[in-house]
C-alpha cells in the first residue's frame, strides 16, 4: 500500500509523541523531529507507511539512546489483556457462533495501537462491548473466511501488538489447536509491537512454532523479511495478518488465501477498505 498526504502528517505526529516518550531531553526531542522532517521530505509516496514507520523509530531509538521506548506500555497492556480472558471466555461461551464471536474479539484487540492512535489510554472492555454486536466490514465474508480457516492445515499467523497478542494466543489455543501454526512476531523493537521478549508468560500450544520477521518494520514487508519467514509465507495453506500495519505492509498479496483482521484506525485505511474509522475489518488481499 502506498502513502498518502495524510500519512506524512501522521509521521510527524508519531515522531513528536514517540520522541517525548523516549527521552525527557528537549534538545534530543528537537533533534529527532529535525531528522524525521528531513527524511519525510525525501520519502516516496509509492512506499508503504510501514517503511517510513521503521525509519522513524530507528531514528528515535538511535538519537534518544532508548532501545525500547514503549516497554512500560507493552507490559501494561499484556497484563490488562490477561485480566480480560475470563470475560472473553464467557462472552464466547454464550455466543451462538463461538468462532465468529472469537474472531470479533481478536479483531477488537487491534485497538491497542500507539501508532495511529497516539498515546491516549484505551478502554478495552468498552470497545469490546461496543463491537461484539457489530458486523465485519471489508471485501471478505465471514463465511468465506471461516471456510478457508477450517480447511487449512497450516497457517502463518502474523501478530501485531502487545496486549492484542494475549487475545491472539487465546484464539489460537481454543480454535486453531489442530493446525500446524507459525506465529510471526517482529524481528526487532518498534512501537508497541510484539517481539519474542514479550511472549514471556503467554501460553501457546505445542502446535505453534514462533518465528520472527527478521525486520523491525511495524508491518509485514516481505522484501525486508528473513528467508525463513518468506519460505513459511509461501508454503502454508493460509496467511492471517493481524492489524493495520500488516495490512499496509503486505499490499496486494502475490499468493492466495492471505487475509487481514484489523480495526480501521485512520481515514486512509478506512477509505481503502470502504468502511468507517473504528470498524472491524475482515479482508482478503
Amino acid at each position: 500500500m502506498k502513502s498518502y498526504l495524510e500519512c506524512y502528517a501522521c509521521f510527524v505526529r508519531q515522531s513528536i509523541e514517540a520522541g517525548k516518550l523516549a527521552t525527557d531531553n528537549e534538545t534530543l526531542q528537537w533533534e529527532i523531529l529535525k531528522h524525521v522532517l528531513e527524511r519525510t521530505l525525501a520519502f516516496s509516496k509509492e512506499e508503504s507507511p510501514a517503511v517510513m514507520g521503521r525509519e522513524i523509530h530507528r531514528l528515535i531509538r538511535r538519537i534518544s539512546g532508548n532501545p525500547d521506548p514503549y516497554r512500560t506500555m507493552k507490559v501494561e497492556y499484556n497484563k490488562k489483556a490477561k485480566e480480560l480472558i475470563p470475560q472473553i471466555r464467557s462472552l464466547i461461551d454464550r455466543s451462538e457462533n463461538k468462532l465468529v464471536a472469537a474472531l470479533k474479539i481478536i479483531a477488537t484487540g487491534n485497538i491497542i495501537d500507539f501508532g495511529p492512535y497516539g498515546l491516549a489510554q484505551i478502554s478495552l472492555t468498552e470497545f469490546i462491548d461496543r463491537k461484539l454486536e457489530s458486523d465485519f466490514k471489508g471485501n471478505c465474508s465471514v463465511h468465506a473466511f471461516t471456510e478457508s480457516l477450517c480447511s487449512a492445515e497450516s497457517i502463518l499467523y502474523v501478530a501485531d501488538n502487545c496486549g492484542e497478542i494475549v487475545f491472539d494466543s487465546f484464539f489460537i489455543n481454543q480454535f486453531l489447536y489442530d493446525k500446524k501454526l507459525h506465529l510471526s512476531v517482529r524481528g526487532g523493537v518498534v512501537l508497541n509491537d510484539i517481539t519474542r521478549e514479550y511472549l514471556a508468560g503467554i501460553h501457546l500450544g505445542e502446535n505453534v512454532t514462533i518465528i520472527d520477521s527478521g525486520d523491525d518494520a511495524p508491518g509485514l514487508i516481505l522484501d525486508s523479511c528473513s528467508r525463513e519467514l518468506r519460505s513459511v509465507y509461501e508454503s502454508v495453506d493460509m496467511v492471517l495478518l493481524k492489524g493495520q500495519g500488516n495490512y499496509e505492509g503486505i499490499g496486494k498479496a502475490a499468493r492466495k488465501n492471505v487475509f487481514s483482521i484489523l480495526v480501521a484506525k485512520c481515514p486512509i485505511i478506512a477509505r481503502d477498505i470502504g468502511c468507517e474509522i473504528n470498524d472491524l475489518v475482515l479482508a482478503i488481499h
